[in-house]
């Protein structure tokens, strides 16, 4: 929406009730506010008529998805988005056609996957939804398979993931190296691929952990959690 601001465009952010106050503090990023009861009353058809009528196109981002749902915005929202909406369900690792299909039909190299965990012989993190928040995830590191099985029945047990959810779930080699985010933007209108930038993102509590000498690791009773901020 800053982004939109600065090209001199008019922006209208849609928020669920108890949520606008952000936006009320710092008004320059949106001309217009709108206060839903629910998100997902964004597919009424009332909602949907007002954002045709203003001409207003879509930027979506991951919380669009969870609380909308797939479907619904493929087929019964009929308001222009920016991007292919054809591609959200990539964003799923259990979805057939996912990032994993995408990379490998774009040559691009990935992270080994250990479809079965018995098969684990490296260090590996499994990446997990969260039972209760979906739109976190619950990553967490693996040495083997008893290390998998240890920790997958304690997660459990807390509550933090689900069964069906760790069935989904992909497990990838350990990569050690410096995490950065490569963002790329494709128009078809030239059939032009730009490079916009690189960014970093933090794993919650993870880092400052890390960065913590082993001893003091060691003597701390903390949930280590990998979820980016």
């Amino acid at each position: 929406m800053d982004g939109a601001k600065d090209e001199g465009m008019q922006t209208v952010v849609y928020c669920q009730k108890g949520r606008e106050l952000t936006y009320k503090r710092f008004s320059r990023v949106a001309d217009e506010i709108v206060v839903l009861k629910k998100f997902k009353d964004m597919v009424s058809p009332k909602v949907q008529k007002n954002l045709r009528d203003t001409n207003t196109i879509i930027v979506p981002h991951r919380s669009l998805i969870v609380y909308l749902g797939y479907k619904p915005i493929e087929n019964s929202f009929k308001v222009p988005i920016f991007g292919n909406r054809a591609l959200f369900q990539a964003e799923e690792r259990s979805h057939k056609k996912n990032q994993y299909y995408l990379l490998e039909k774009a040559r691009i190299k990935h992270p080994r996957l250990f479809k079965n965990p018995k098969n684990i012989t490296k260090p590996a993190i499994v990446k997990v939804q969260e039972k209760k928040r979906k739109l976190e995830r619950a990553f967490f590191t693996v040495s083997s398979y008893s290390d998998y099985k240890k920790k997958a029945e304690q997660k459990i047990k807390q509550g933090i993931i689900s069964k069906k959810d760790l069935e989904n779930s992909s497990i990838e080699e350990l990569s050690i190296g410096t995490y950065m985010n490569f963002n790329y933007f494709y128009t078809p209108i030239s059939d032009y691929v730009d490079f916009i930038g690189i960014e970093r993102r933090l794993q919650s509590n993870l880092h400052d952990f890390n960065a913590l000498p082993a001893k003091q690791q060691l003597d701390l009773n903390v949930d280590v959690q990998n979820i980016e901020v």
